[in-house]
């Protein structure tokens, strides 16, 4: 059963699919920032994309 916020009155989530979205969150963070630094770091160019993957 969810829980009921006593102030919204709305269902709140449980907190192992609260971590798992921080988790897929920090994955796509980390795969944007790689995006961006990707030239400076050209020797780990070819794993930038797979941090995005595997979050989706």
């Amino acid at each position: 059963m969810a829980e009921i916020d006593g102030k919204t009155g709305g269902a709140m989530p449980r907190e192992s699919l609260v971590a798992l979205t921080h988790v897929i969150y920090g994955l796509h963070a980390f795969s944007a920032l790689m995006g961006v630094l990707g030239p400076a770091f050209i020797v780990t160019a070819f794993l930038t994309g797979w941090p995005s993957i595997i979050a989706a």
